[in-house]
């Protein structure tokens, strides 16, 4: 292996190639950004140049010298700047596509290209020596909230030329596509909610004695609202008119506020029928919530068959 050979071998291997995309001087990462909104859209533009350091009459831009031994040039894409001013970069845009080319370095060297701010990467994305001819690749960079970007030269001098091909921005407008928010938002009850029941074969005789015949108990898992369904059938035992009660409580007893009557009369046409209701309430992260089916006969005698106890939470 010669030294020239070697030289380039070495300062190859400086900067770690996170290499991905395919340029015309080798390969670079390229990828999209995410900048303060829920996604980003890449838009092309016609190739526009940003900025030449060669000095007159090629220069473009605020600079018109090599970039120095660990020196580093920062620019400034947003608005128009250079020959990018039809079209201008937008201030929305979070993310640039370029073409950098390298020319005529004085030493091997790498450059690296980095978010102006950010802690500058171990990482190159051109490496040019010298006597070779332009060389060219494809970059994406981030820029920080004022469009700007750096290119850091480690070893001797070089020029450089940046075209800019497209850039990314923040695409936040209401389309086809969901936010992350407005998909937690419509997951969230359902993965907050619970749900809880008892009920099944049954026969009991109804007494006169206000009884719990069934319960169910729910722990809410954020605060919200609990809805208690209830049901059953109610049928006569003996001959004789009756009428039954049921209540959906909190306690052992009947609550009035929530009554569910059966009133079957001598010679009625059926000799039973179905009792439901429904009830909500207020309910706290943490705090379990227990509700009975309480039932009597308030007068004669009559049957519960198959009654049924559901809670159901829903968040806030």
């Amino acid at each position: 292996m010669d030294a020239t050979s070697h030289s380039r071998t070495r300062w190859a291997a400086i900067g770690a190639v996170v290499a991905i995309t395919l340029g015309a001087g080798g390969m670079n990462l390229a990828r999209a950004t995410i900048g303060s909104g829920e996604r980003t859209s890449f838009v092309a533009i016609t190739p526009c140049r940003l900025a030449d350091t060669r000095p007159a009459p090629d220069t473009v831009g605020t600079r018109n010298t090599p970039i120095g031994p660990n020196g580093t040039f920062t620019l400034s894409a947003h608005g128009s700047n250079g020959l990018c001013s039809s079209p201008a970069i937008p201030i929305g845009a979070t993310a640039l596509s370029l073409n950098v080319t390298a020319i005529d370095p004085t030493a091997p060297t790498f450059l690296t290209i980095f978010p102006t701010g950010a802690t500058q990467p171990l990482t190159s994305n051109l490496n040019p020596t010298p006597g070779q001819p332009p060389v060219p690749n494809a970059v994406t960079v981030d820029v920080n909230a004022l469009g700007q970007f750096n290119i850091f030269n480690k070893f001797g001098s070089v020029n450089v030329i940046v075209d800019i091909v497209g850039y990314y921005e923040d695409h936040n407008h209401n389309d086809a596509y969901y936010t992350k928010a407005e998909v937690d938002a419509m997951v969230s009850p359902l993965t907050n909610s619970a749900a809880a029941y008892t009920g099944g074969d049954q026969q009991v005789v109804l007494t006169t004695t206000e009884t719990v015949y069934r319960t169910v108990s729910i722990l809410p898992p954020a605060n919200g609202k609990v809805i208690v369904s209830s049901g059953g059938y109610i049928w006569r035992s003996g001959t004789g008119a009756f009428i039954a009660r049921c209540s959906i409580t909190q306690t052992a007893v009947l609550d009035s506020a929530s009554f569910q009557y059966v009133n079957k009369p001598v010679g009625s046409a059926t000799e039973g029928d179905v009792i439901g209701g429904t009830r909500g309430y207020d309910v706290a992260e943490g705090v379990m919530f227990t509700v009975n089916l309480v039932c009597d006969v308030f007068s004669g005698a009559a049957n519960l068959s198959d009654s049924w106890l559901t809670a159901i939470f829903a968040p806030s």
